[in-house]
């Protein structure tokens, strides 16, 4: 799956399968749907590898749980967290390799 556009200002990217255009597109509201450079900690349902950023937010979004992804961009490892907010137990870490972003920010506009 390749990212095929992506237009920051309004954070509506297209994802193109292999055999042509997917039927999903998301939106985001802004940019603070993505928060590069912190990892929600104590919070993982499961995680994905070999994965895009959009997959990891599609694989959220089908998942009922879910309600956040930590992306992992050196090692396309997807991370779905069941909580979004913190807590004593859950809580952010810096971590320039990962992207967080809460699932209620994207939208579905396809």
């Amino acid at each position: 799956m390749l990212i095929t556009a992506m237009s920051i200002s309004a954070m509506t990217i297209s994802v193109a399968m292999a055999g042509g255009f997917n039927d999903k597109i998301f939106e985001g509201n802004n940019l603070d749907s993505m928060v590069f450079g912190q990892q929600l900690i104590n919070a993982i349902i499961t995680k994905e590898n070999d994965i895009s950023f959009m997959e990891c937010i599609q694989q959220c979004v089908n998942y009922k749980r879910c309600k956040s992804v930590n992306y992992l961009r050196s090692f396309l490892q997807c991370e779905l967290n069941y909580e979004e907010e913190l807590s004593e137990e859950i809580f952010f870490i810096s971590n320039s390799n990962v992207i967080f972003s809460r699932i209620k920010e994207w939208k579905k506009v396809r």
